[in-house]
């Protein structure tokens, strides 16, 4: 019985013990990554200090890269293209006091695709923090600002009740999902009314009872219209159970080349149905 008490003891000890060492890891990368940061940052600033004091020119960055990896290897990150970033890094968060705090919560990889691919203040502090809050690696970041989900969450926030009927998890990946215009071909839909919300929102709850199986997730419904009003669509919107957005769309005047491709001409339609007229003649 002594040795089942001490073992359970040990096991108990051993689980807790293996968790203050991980989370000490954690805490010893974070604070390594935030150190590396304010390194760049600060190395960055010693740069552009040297050239204006001493009028250094663009050659100075290359003569730099050569000491420093001479010194600390060639993998040490002080190739002549990270020293640029680290002086475009001062550059543009000198100044904004709040942003050079939480950078250092971030991985320098991140760090470099946010300041050198978004130019407003606030399109960078709004990767920082989602960024930092959802875990993004560099490929998810790189997908969100290729496809411009700060503009996209900016316009479309206030155009579906995500936030309020969906999971914080499932909430994001339908704001991604969902496009606010759509292009269609030779489809007809009216103006955006507020009573379309009521219907689909009757839709919806039809749906998930009827058709949804157990293990999927919940519906979400979509309002194509021609135009929408902000205004209409917020309240509209409101309170409702059911997930739904309202979106846009655009038509062409003309076929797509594939369909023209296969369908015969203005004259050959005229030709063949001027034969057929004269042979009833």
């Amino acid at each position: 019985m002594k040795n089942e008490i001490l073992n359970k003891d040990y096991t108990n000890f051993i689980i807790e013990l293996k968790q203050k060492i991980y989370s000490a890891k954690s805490t010893a990368i974070l604070s390594a990554n935030r150190l590396m940061i304010e390194l760049y940052f600060d190395i960055g600033n010693e740069i552009i200090q040297k050239q204006e004091k001493f009028g250094w020119g663009k050659s100075i960055v290359e003569k730099m890269s050569k000491d420093l990896k001479n010194e600390f290897g060639e993998k040490s990150g002080y190739s002549t293209q990270n020293l640029w970033y680290m002086r475009q890094f001062y550059i543009v968060y000198k100044d904004d006091t709040n942003l050079q705090q939480l950078v250092g919560d971030l991985p320098w990889g991140q760090n470099i695709l946010i300041f050198s691919k978004c130019k407003d203040i606030k399109e960078r502090e709004y990767y920082i923090k989602n960024t930092i809050e959802f875990g993004w690696n560099r490929n998810v970041l790189t997908h969100h600002i290729k496809t411009d989900l700060y503009k996209r969450d900016k316009l479309i926030n206030t155009q579906n009740n995500f936030n309020t009927s969906l999971k914080e998890n499932l909430s994001e990946l339908a704001i991604d999902i969902v496009k606010s215009e759509y292009n269609l071909e030779f489809l007809e839909v009216a103006k955006f009314k507020p009573e379309y919300a009521g219907k689909m929102n009757f839709y919806l709850n039809l749906l998930n009872d009827t058709v949804k199986m157990p293990h999927e997730n919940p519906s979400i419904g979509i309002i194509l219209c021609t135009d929408k009003e902000s205004f209409e669509v917020e309240y509209a919107l409101r309170n409702l159970s059911q997930p739904m957005g309202v979106s846009t769309y655009t038509t062409n005047d003309t076929l797509p080349s594939e369909f023209l491709e296969n369908l015969p001409t203005k004259e050959e339609l005229e030709r063949k149905l001027g034969g057929l007229l004269n042979e009833k003649e």
